[in-house]
């Protein structure tokens, strides 16, 4: 409520500044007035303002002793040719400001209750002067009374004041023409015209803020001259409340750290942005018009930064897993501060370390384990920096890959499936080949395809692993028929596992066949320390620890969904899968 008290008092206040000026002949009563009243410019008394000079433009206007009027005379002659009196008055119109124009007049006694008056009309120009000094009465004018405002009929034998509409002059002008012209078929007659009054209300005040906005590169030190403009001259006292929103707003001000608020009697300030400054803050000014908040104004700051957006890129050398090429994507004589975590080395250097030339660093871990390196370009506020994680494997080969064919089908139907042991640190990818051609590849060591080439030979199922070091020595998993109807493996698979009863609903029984013979003693199960069991898609479904090296165990699968379903049996150092049904 208070906001729109003030809001109304200052309207109300500023529609008090409006000002009044009239000219009132009547009152004026010029001594032996010549025959063409203002044949010569002439000063005529107004209160308001200082005298307002007259001269005429067109015919006579003529003063009247016995009315205290001008008389202006009109004659109607034909469509096509209407005669009248016109005299100007020199007055300064402003732009955007409202003006309400009054005019004391009246006609001739014959025109009263008819059609036949005649108009006065309006126009505000920057015609100047020179006019007509002859006294020879009413002369030719435009019979037009449209216009802003319009003309008005007069057809009344009494003086009254008449108003013209109101109207937002649209640019500054310098004098008032006020003409009488004729009805259409009136025939000769007079307007008498007692007082002129002018009516001039400024337009509210408008402030406006340039720049309404800046752009500063981080960490330059530039002066921005910050202004306020009284877009209409409004009258009054004014004063300045600058806001910098906080006091680290990083400008600087009189050659000092700027502070949050202060207040001016200027309506413009020179702000320098600080070079080492974290931030560079919006800037805000509210104007005070005669004591009381009038606007606020806004000007934002963008604080721009040149540097270039960059990343990481990790180069294995492929000679030590330890070891590492680190590329950042900047040119190569970029200032770059490289640091890094858990005690990782750059170009054998504690972290943090800076090259002054070139883009790629050697990244060492002389504990061989994972990190993080980062790259930084610029300093303080104006910094970029790019990331990215280190990873380290044992060196090549692989190690132990043990890879099995789980299931070879017997129609085209069935899918081959292998498994791989995991590489002993981990793999991005594990990629499967038939002879050399890539039929997928798997994010874990579990293949399960139907896709393979038919040619009705003897091929090797061989396996990649894809790793932090790059890729691993291709490994034979075994050997399979590629006929069109289906696979068939030729190799002999490891069988040690007998499962009883398969399907199974409830329990299964898992133990070993010992005696056979065609097992070569190398990959025999010699006990089962740990049941493991995976869906058809590879997904760990149930894992069980033994500790009493068992030759027999039994499992609940009675939770399992039905499907196909691998056992994996391990005595800690070999493995072996066998596929049963769950019912």
């Amino acid at each position: 409520m208070k906001h729109i008290i003030l809001a109304c008092t200052l309207i109300i206040s500023w529609a008090a500044n409006a000002q009044n000026v009239t000219i009132n002949y009547r009152t004026w009563f010029p001594s032996n007035p010549p025959c063409n009243l203002f044949a010569n410019e002439t000063n005529v008394p107004a209160t308001g303002v200082a005298n307002v000079s007259h001269q005429t433009k067109v015919g006579q206007p003529i003063y009247s002793s016995s009315d205290s009027a001008i008389q202006m005379a009109t004659n109607y002659v034909s469509s096509s040719s209407s005669q009248g009196t016109r005299f100007r008055l020199y007055y300064n119109f402003k732009a955007n400001y409202t003006y309400l124009i009054y005019a004391t007049v009246a006609a001739d006694v014959n025109t009263v209750g008819n059609n036949t008056g005649p108009f006065i009309r309006l126009n505000i120009n920057n015609t100047g002067g020179g006019g007509n000094t002859t006294c020879n009465g009413a002369q030719d004018v435009n019979p037009d009374v449209t216009g802003n405002p319009a003309g008005l009929k007069i057809s009344e034998a009494t003086f009254s004041e008449r108003q013209f509409s109101s109207f937002v002059q649209g640019s500054n002008q310098g004098t008032l023409e006020i003409t009488a012209i004729p009805a259409p078929n009136g025939g000769s007659k007079t307007i008498r015209l007692r007082q002129i009054r002018i009516v001039e209300t400024p337009p509210a005040p408008v402030f406006t803020l340039n720049p309404n906005s800046s752009s500063i590169e981080c960490g330059t030190s530039v002066t921005k001259n910050f202004v306020v403009t009284n877009v209409y001259s409004s009258p009054g006292t004014l004063s300045y409340d600058w806001n910098l929103g906080t006091t680290n707003n990083g400008w600087i001000y009189l050659g000092n750290p700027a502070p949050q608020t202060f207040t001016t009697t200027s309506p413009n300030i020179s702000l320098t942005s600080s070079s080492s400054a974290s931030n560079i803050s919006n800037v805000s000014v509210t104007v005070k018009l005669n004591g009381s908040n009038y606007s606020t104004l806004n000007s934002t700051t963008t604080v721009t930064n040149s540097l270039p957006n960059f990343s990481l890129s990790n180069i294995t050398t492929g000679l030590d897993c330890n070891n590492m090429t680190v590329k950042a994507s900047l040119p190569l004589s970029s200032t770059i501060t490289w640091t890094t975590t858990n005690g990782l080395l750059i170009n054998g250097n504690a972290s943090p370390y800076t090259t002054t030339y070139g883009n790629t660093v050697d990244i060492y871990s002389p504990s061989g384990v994972s990190g993080s390196v980062s790259a930084q370009i610029g300093s303080g506020n104006c910094a970029k920096q790019a990331n990215n994680s280190v990873g380290y494997c044992p060196c090549l080969p692989w190690v132990s890959p043990n890879p099995t064919i789980i299931y070879a089908p017997n129609f085209s139907s069935e899918p081959l499936i292998a498994q791989v042991d995991e590489h002993p640190d981990g793999a991005w990818s594990y990629q499967w080949y038939i002879d050399g051609q890539l039929i997928g590849e798997t994010s874990n060591g579990y293949l399960w395809t139907n896709s393979w080439p038919c040619m009705g030979n003897p091929r090797n199922l061989e396996v990649v692993a894809v790793t932090y070091c790059g890729r691993s020595e291709t490994v034979n998993v075994g050997e399979i028929f590629l006929e069109c109807w289906g696979y068939r493996q030729q190799s002999t698979i490891n069988d040690d596992i007998k499962l009883f009863p398969n399907p199974a609903t409830n329990t299964i029984f898992i133990s070993l066949n010992s005696k056979d013979k065609h097992i070569k003693a190398s990959s025999k199960l010699n006990n089962i320390s740990q049941i493991a069991i995976f869906d058809n898609l590879g997904i760990l479904k149930l894992r069980k620890v033994f500790t009493n090296n068992s030759n027999q165990v039994q499992i609940d699968v009675s939770k399992l969904n039905t499907g196909i379903y691998f056992i994996e049996v391990s005595d800690g150092k070999t493995r072996q899968r066998k596929q049963f049904i769950k019912k």
